[in-house]
């Protein structure tokens, strides 16, 4: 992708191709730009479901490049963080997050795909969830217990759950009444 001296603009580039590029890349300000609809996209918006040439989602490209910096901001969007990669085994973000060698890197990154509503109960192609990949040790313990209890708590049913602010007609009276 040649950048012009002149616009700035990536010249033949789609808004997906400097997309990826700016994941890759780790370039926080054009991956702005890009989502913005910027001059390096030549106006035009990226799909962020787009795949790159490996199968792989923006979120899925930013985790396997190691660039979190990137990662932040593409969860500040609307990106599906659950869809799995196409062409390898079907990891899914969370997967590669667990994968993360530092530990401080692979905890933040687990957090944050959990906060965005990643749904730590879906299994890769080879029929692992996230915390069944995840190494022994003491350093995970922390990361387990993130996936853990956001496994329990995916696993209520909303209608499983009673709200006591809500008030009801129904039902046996109580010794207010």
């Amino acid at each position: 992708m040649a950048e012009t001296e002149d616009t700035n603009e990536y010249v033949g580039a789609s808004a997906n191709q400097v997309l990826f590029h700016a994941i890759t890349s780790g370039n926080v300000d054009l991956l702005q730009e890009v989502l913005q609809g910027g001059k390096a996209s030549g106006g035009k918006k990226p799909d962020l479901e787009a795949r790159n040439a490996l199968g792989d989602t923006p979120v899925l490209a930013s985790l396997r490049a190691g660039q979190l910096d990137i990662l932040a901001v593409l969860l500040d969007e609307e990106v599906d963080v659950d869809e799995a990669e196409t062409k390898h085994d079907g990891d899914r973000p969370l997967h590669l997050a667990v994968r993360l060698e530092d530990d401080e890197q692979r905890e933040w990154t687990v957090s944050q795909l959990l906060e965005a509503g990643s749904d730590p109960r879906l299994t890769n192609n080879d029929g692992f969830k996230p915390v069944d990949i995840l190494t022994a040790g003491e350093q995970n313990e922390k990361v387990r217990r993130l996936l853990r209890d956001a496994e329990a708590i995916s696993g209520f049913n909303k209608a499983d759950v009673v709200d006591e602010d809500e008030e009801s007609d129904e039902g046996p009276p109580s010794d207010e009444d």
